[in-house]
């Protein structure tokens, strides 16, 4: 049971990480949008 309940908050955490890293990637990608237009 620990280990199920741990495994499930790994994995949440780690979609978490990787839903903060996408927006991260996104924002980067708007950044070379804009400044090569410039």
């Amino acid at each position: 049971m620990l280990n199920n309940t741990k495994t499930r908050a790994d994995s949440a955490n780690e979609s978490h990480v990787f839903a903060l890293l996408s927006i991260v990637i996104e924002m980067i990608k708007i950044l070379f949008i804009v400044s090569s237009g410039e």
